[in-house]
């Protein structure tokens, strides 16, 4: 992942959950021996090992493909390691004229039968506590939104198709929380950078005997695209809810391109190879052919195994428009048979990137 030499060890961990998960083993631990024994740590500040757990759904222990979002578990760590999310704080502006909306309706809650929240809080207290939480839930989403541009960065579109197929089974595509934004602002940020960063783009232009595929991987994306620019579908339970998404969605607008621009700095700043749109449309197709005809490893050419990433994103290639071979090979004609079907795409896809990692490690 990366070229600098920072001693970072990761501890993977399946879990009963229907999540993935990351945890800072050493920051907690640094954490209760600074209580126990005060200023004493100091020393252990410096060059201190990083550990971190990162935890995934034991159910999807061989789904390659869903387990991409490591990714953005690892991203957690990247941003939490850099102070990312301290500086685009900095960078932070709430919209007054919404500020105010929100201090107004909350001035009309209801404390009892006959009281509001005036008669026991000041107009100050009321504005300092709705900016407070504002900031706290801002500090979340950003740590969030971070994270996934981090994991797109070194995986690409496969990224983007694994997390949407987790995020539609956890909550409705509009409901948001104080730790994470809504599927719709998550997707709809990482969707605009499938564009700029040119992954559509240069699919379209594909043509002759690859174009189909090449349709298939765009339609799929320009499909996701419609859902996030659509209507909500979860309408807020109260005016200032109402209020609250919009001041947080304008505040994530005003510092989007900080953001971006700080994960690059990192990715590059500390040597993370990042999979761009020329690897992909260079990669792809020969292993997807690879993946088609149920011989992994997958080769770029001959006695040149795949790259890692590039097989993960033939893989997704597959899943969207070969997985109809495999439902014919596996006469899958129920759900059941076709969830089968899918399962044994993933198996190949773990396959191929064993036995193609095997043949790069023995021809170092």
């Amino acid at each position: 992942m990366t070229t600098r030499g920072e001693q970072r060890r990761f501890i993977l961990v399946p879990t009963y959950e229907y999540n993935y998960l990351y945890s800072d083993v050493m920051s907690h631990i640094l954490r209760a021996t600074r209580q126990a024994f005060a200023e004493s740590t100091s020393e252990m500040n410096r060059d201190t090992q990083s550990i971190a757990v990162l935890s995934y759904p034991n159910i999807y222990r061989e789904n390659v493909l869903a387990n991409c979002l490591l990714g953005h578990e690892i991203g957690h760590f990247v941003v939490e390691q850099s102070q990312l999310v301290n500086k685009v704080m900095s960078q932070i502006q709430l919209n007054h004229d919404l500020l105010q909306k929100i201090i107004d309706e909350a001035k009309k809650a209801q404390v009892g039968p006959q009281s509001t929240m005036t008669d026991f809080l000041s107009d100050e207290m009321i504005r300092a506590e709705t900016t407070n939480q504002l900031t706290s839930v801002l500090d979340s989403w950003i740590t969030e939104l971070s994270s996934d541009i981090f994991a797109f960065r070194i995986l690409g579109p496969v990224f983007v198709f694994s997390l949407t197929k987790i995020l539609l089974t956890l909550q409705p595509f509009d409901v948001s929380s104080h730790d994470h934004p809504s599927a719709r602002t998550r997707l709809k940020l990482l969707l605009e950078q499938i564009e700029q960063q040119s992954f559509l783009p240069d699919l379209r232009k594909v043509t002759g005997a690859n174009l189909t595929i090449a349709a298939e991987i765009v339609s799929f994306f320009e499909g996701l695209k419609k859902e996030t620019i659509g209507a909500s579908r979860v309408p807020p339970s109260s005016r200032e809810e109402v209020l609250e998404v919009e001041i947080l969605d304008d505040a994530i607008e005003g510092i989007r391109e900080k953001m971006i621009a700080e994960v690059d700095r990192i990715v590059v700043g500390h040597g993370y190879r990042t999979y761009s749109a020329t690897m992909m449309v260079n990669d792809i197709f020969q292993l997807y052919d690879c993946l088609s005809s149920f011989v992994p490893p997958c080769e770029r050419a001959p006695g040149e195994p795949g790259d890692i990433v590039s097989i993960l994103n033939a893989g997704m290639a597959f899943m969207i428009g070969g997985k109809e071979e495999y439902y014919t090979h596996f006469q899958a004609k129920d759900i059941r048979k076709k969830l089968e079907a899918e399962e044994k795409i993933n198996q190949l896809i773990l396959k191929a990137i064993e036995l193609s990692y095997l043949e790069t490690r023995l021809r170092i």
